[in-house]
């Protein structure tokens, strides 16, 4: 049994009041499973209203909000665009938590450079886990540098630099990071965490065909590669049911995301194309069992953590291969690649898969044996447990 820690983990996304994605999951299953296990977990998260402290799941939730607006001053008001406060609000409090909660150890994802401000005068261990930083995700998901994502990349860059440690979910996030200017010492390759008690094969297989895509609808994630390929998977297969659930994303000229997507596709099969927005997570278990095959076209992942929980669930998957999905996915063996932007050699990869029923059933079990043995929940937390010992110490 490891020795008793108390550990904080600093991160805006925590469900449900923020639970915007991968980050937000992963902190989640990290921290209650740490928390099952005894010890003391503290979540520093942001609120969206009032500022507010819970216990849930035997983890300590603490959420902030961004302290000493500008929008009111004179002049000032100019800056807010850069300035919004919230780095302030995470160093105030976190001076309170540590106290409070004899905190030994502090982790926080490189996005957004959280606490920073706490970084520059503490001295208490700082992890730094890698998830994909502003840096790096504007390589994939391209938008305009404005002040604020210009501050970002600075002090993301800045608060590795403070670092004691640093982990990642796979090589491919490291070494993209490093690529992109980012100050990648050191660090540990920790796999995502995935409750395998939770995410699980269905008792019965779906009787009909369909397809399922899941996260936001944003460039990086690749939904428009997903579509081009529709043609030739419904010239196939004219009753395929294709659903893609995640949250909708406004374009630069007012559209909708899931408006242009629609519009890429034949509207003789709009009837078969469902967009259910974004899915809470206790529900995706529901949506992959269904799933005759779960689709990632990913252009960047920093792991892969749809594949991942499909996987978990038997599902037979399809995966671009594209940075951490090519690690968690052995190809031919627990899912099958496609080459990154080839919608065709998606179709045909699906379409392998849809025609073969026992090829299904060979991938998804030996997905699902994959999954246990690397990335089950417990085993993650065996490997955080004996890094965070090290990094005490």
């Amino acid at each position: 049994m490891s020795a008793r820690l108390s550990l904080c983990f600093v991160t805006r996304e925590y469900p449900p009041e923020t639970g915007y994605g991968g980050i937000g999951t992963y902190y989640q299953a990290v921290a209650q499973t740490l928390a099952q296990r005894g010890h003391t977990v503290v979540i520093l998260s942001e609120a969206l209203g009032a500022e507010s402290y819970t216990v849930i799941e035997g983890v300590h939730v603490y959420r902030v909000r961004p302290r000493y607006s500008l929008s009111h001053l004179p002049f000032l008001w100019r800056f807010q665009s850069v300035w919004r406060g919230y780095r302030l609000a995470v160093a105030m409090m976190l001076r309170q938590i540590v106290v409070q909660h004899a905190v030994q150890l502090i982790e926080s994802p490189e996005l957004h450079a959280e606490p920073y401000l706490y970084s520059l005068f503490a001295r208490l261990p700082l992890i730094v886990r890698l998830h994909t930083g502003t840096r790096l995700g504007i390589r994939f998901n391209p938008q305009p540098r404005t002040p604020r994502i210009w501050l970002n990349m600075h002090l993301e860059n800045a608060l590795l630099k403070y670092a004691k440690a640093i982990s990642a979910p796979s090589h491919a996030v490291a070494e993209q990071s490093r690529r992109c200017g980012v100050r990648v010492a050191h660090y540990q390759v920790i796999p995502n965490g995935i409750d395998c008690q939770k995410f699980v094969p269905p008792k019965h297989e779906p009787d009909s065909l369909s397809l399922l895509f899941c996260g936001r609808l944003e460039y990086w994630k690749g939904a428009d590669i997903l579509c081009k390929a529709l043609p030739a998977l419904y010239a196939a297969f004219p009753s395929l049911q294709v659903y893609l659930a995640g949250a909708d994303v406004q374009q630069p000229n007012g559209s909708w995301a899931s408006d242009q997507l629609r519009l890429s596709v034949s509207s003789r099969y709009h009837a078969q194309l469902h967009f259910l927005d974004q899915v809470p997570h206790t529900k995706l278990v529901d949506h992959y069992q269904r799933a005759t095959v779960v689709v990632v076209p990913s252009r960047w992942e920093s792991f892969g953590l749809v594949a991942a929980e499909a996987m978990a669930c038997g599902r037979a998957v399809v995966v671009s291969g594209a940075g951490g999905l090519a690690e968690v996915v052995e190809n031919g063996i627990s899912g099958l690649y496609f080459e990154s932007e080839n919608a065709q050699a998606l179709a045909e990869a699906v379409l392998r898969l849809l025609s073969d029923a026992t090829l299904r059933t060979r991938l998804g079990s030996a997905a699902r044996q994959r999954t246990e043995a690397y990335y089950s929940i417990d085993r993650v937390c065996d490997q955080l447990e004996a890094f965070y010992e090290s990094v005490i110490t």
